[in-house]
């Protein structure tokens, strides 16, 4: 299953379903296997490098809906590189341009740790 980094973030009420994480990263979206015009307040997948994005109005064009989870901590080898990707991207550019800089430096931090447990556990 491959999940994808939130954009925006949860809403007090999403944040107590998915059991208060102590994180943002500790949340992610999966697919729901929907592929529709998102309606106000859904999740959905856009971007060159995939993140979920909250519909603020009905949107016209099509997206791929995701619903958003607490992230396991297994680490999956393929998510793991993408988003190794993903960061080096951010710090190329300086900074994610949807992201304010202390989430994006937070965000990319746990990705470095988890390739460091990643490393570890496969020696």
């Amino acid at each position: 299953m491959t999940t994808y980094p939130l954009s925006d973030h949860p809403n007090q009420t999403e944040w107590k379903e998915l059991g208060s994480p102590k994180d943002i990263t500790q949340i992610v979206a999966i697919r729901t296997g929907e592929f529709r015009p998102p309606k106000k307040g859904e999740w959905y997948l856009s971007g060159a490098i995939p993140e979920a994005y909250r519909a603020y109005s009905n949107l016209g064009n099509k997206f791929h809906i995701v619903k958003l989870v607490k992230k396991e901590n297994k680490i999956d080898k393929r998510e793991l590189i993408s988003k190794l990707y993903s960061a080096l991207g951010d710090y190329h550019r300086g900074t994610s341009t949807t992201r304010p800089l202390n989430i994006t430096y937070k965000r990319n931090e746990e990705i470095l740790r988890e390739a460091k447990e990643f490393l570890v556990n496969t020696e």
